[in-house]
């Protein structure tokens, strides 16, 4: 029981600042945890981020035990409110944050994203326990095959695409390669990691920023694995992206969802969307066009299946040629968890199975 264990846990380490985190999944968890908290240490003060937060919604405003919604980026904002706790100044004067003021959502001036994602410390692993989050299904639907952690590279992403959300704001920051390799290379020796999720918005926006960190993979040797949960933007994939991918341990890639334009029609229509019928949608163009389509590798064990984007930019820049074709999911070897059938388009597949061992 969440609540159960929720109070016994504050009941023991009796905080003074209370964080949640999570996403609009868990939303009803949010409260439960807040009441909690001020059931056990009625002083307390209860802070709420992570993607939910940022969304603003109102739930966690009116819910009397959540004292500051922390909106967006949230570790400058963070130090910034402990300062004021401790100091006893107002923690109203904090930009990035909402609170409840007479049932109604009250906001600071909006926070500054950062910009030198380098100059941030990594998270410190040794106050982690790893060993909790192993053998679950992860976003990739599977069970990780090896001890695994997630992982950005970079924050942010420049298309506008309607559905999606604006915690890292619609430009891309990254974090340098030497940085990313860095941290890769303290959690493979100080913590085990032989898998890695990268969940950035659009990891393979920079092309050449990629594949020089999958280069970097593959010249340190390590045998690892990894996925893209949040999947890659199918349209400016090629397969020089794929072969570098791979040789770096990519198992899973799925093709991102798009839905951007730059057709003020399109525009109109993805606001109001109109009933589609199937049978007078436009063809998609045949492998061999120029430029259009994209070739897996070959390789045993690299499965691949089309992909089309309904709603592709309208003047893809020649840096990152469109593509019709993206990669379902990329392995040196299947996943031992795979033995499922799949439903991909309406046709059916069994995976191969995994090598012994």
């Amino acid at each position: 029981d969440l609540e159960d264990a929720v109070a016994a846990y504050l009941a023991d380490v009796q905080p003074d600042v209370v964080g949640v985190r999570g996403f609009t999944s868990q939303a009803d968890e949010f409260g439960v945890i807040a009441r909690v908290a001020k059931r056990i240490n009625p002083g307390c003060q209860v802070l709420v981020g992570g993607p939910h937060a940022s969304t603003k919604c109102a739930d966690l405003f009116h819910e009397d035990a959540i004292d500051f919604v922390i909106i967006n980026e949230g570790e400058q904002t963070l130090i910034d409110l402990l300062a004021k706790f401790l100091d006893g100044g107002d923690p109203h004067e904090v930009p990035g944050i909402g609170w409840s003021q007479d049932g109604e959502k009250v906001f600071s001036a909006p926070r500054t994203l950062i910009q030198n994602l380098d100059a941030l410390p990594f998270p410190d692993y040794s106050i982690l326990n790893l060993d909790a989050y192993q053998n679950r299904h992860t976003m990739t639907c599977f069970p990780p095959r090896e001890r695994f952690t997630s992982l950005f590279t970079s924050r942010g992403c420049h298309y506008q695409c309607s559905f999606c959300h604006e915690g890292f704001g619609k430009s891309l920051r990254y974090r340098s390669v030497e940085n990313v390799i860095a941290e890769m290379r303290y959690l493979i020796e100080e913590q085990g990691v032989r898998e890695f999720h990268i969940i950035d918005d659009i990891f393979n926006a920079d092309r050449k920023r990629s594949i020089a960190i999958f280069d970097r993979i593959v010249a340190e040797g390590w045998d690892i694995g990894i996925a893209f949960p949040n999947g890659l933007r199918g349209d400016i994939l090629n397969e020089e992206f794929i072969v570098a991918a791979r040789a770096a341990g990519t198992y899973a890639a799925p093709p991102a969802p798009t839905r951007t334009t730059s057709s003020p029609t399109n525009t109109r229509l993805l606001s109001n969307p109109p009933s589609v019928d199937t049978s007078s949608a436009r063809p998609a163009q045949p492998p061999s066009s120029p430029g259009r389509a994209l070739r897996t590798p070959t390789a045993p064990g690299c499965e691949s299946t089309p992909r089309i984007s309904p709603f592709s930019p309208g003047s893809p820049s020649d840096a990152n040629p469109p593509c019709t074709d993206a990669p379902r999911q990329l392995s040196r070897y299947p996943s031992r968890h795979a033995h499922r059938r799949h439903r991909i388009h309406g046709l059916h597949r069994r995976l191969p199975r995994p090598r012994p061992g």
